[in-house]
């Protein structure tokens, strides 16, 4: 698993919306590798992310 760095907002916009979301002010999600929605976090591979309420329906709905 990759991880980088950056202030979300310019990042976010440069990935093609169909395959990343924003899960919290600090996450970004890539949804290919989004295994299970289990409560307030989403699994992806060994790691437990949170799920923050701003972001969830959005989440919901993909």
């Amino acid at each position: 698993m990759n991880l980088l760095i950056t202030t979300s907002s310019p990042f976010h916009k440069s990935l093609p919306a169909k395959d990343f979301l924003h899960v919290h002010k600090s996450f970004i999600i890539n949804l290919n590798q989004l295994q299970a929605i289990k409560g307030s976090f989403v699994q992806i591979r060994d790691k437990q992310i949170s799920v923050s309420r701003t972001y969830r329906e959005a989440l919901l709905k993909k």
